[in-house]
C-alpha cells in the first residue's frame, strides 16, 4: 500500500512539474510584474482581495508586443480614493 501511494505521489510530482509555468509572476513590494508567455496578448485584468487575474489570448501577426501598467487604487467605506495599494505591470514578450 505504501508503494502504491509512494507511486502516485511521483506520478502527480512528474506531471505537476510543468504546470503554471507558461507566465512569470514577480512580486517586488508593491509592484508586480507579469510577464506573459511570448506570443501572448493581454486583454483584461480583474483583481479581488486576494488574487489578481490576467486574461490573454494569442496576438495577431499585425500586433507588436505591450506593457501596461495596473495602478490597484484604495478606497475607503464611501469611495473615496486614499492611496495607489499596489501596481501591476504586464509585460507582452
Amino acid at each position: 500500500m505504501k508503494k502504491l501511494f509512494a507511486a502516485v505521489l511521483l506520478i502527480a510530482a512528474i506531471l505537476c512539474a510543468g504546470c503554471g509555468g507558461d507566465k512569470k509572476l514577480v512580486n517586488n513590494g508593491d509592484t508586480v510584474f507579469v510577464d506573459l508567455p511570448a506570443g501572448e496578448k493581454f486583454v483584461n485584468f480583474a483583481h479581488s482581495s486576494v488574487n489578481g487575474y490576467v486574461a490573454h489570448r494569442k496576438r495577431r501577426a499585425s500586433e507588436e508586443p505591450e506593457e501596461y501598467v495596473i495602478d490597484l487604487v484604495h478606497q475607503d467605506a464611501f469611495g473615496h480614493s486614499e492611496q495607489i495599494s499596489k501596481v501591476y505591470v504586464i509585460r507582452e514578450h
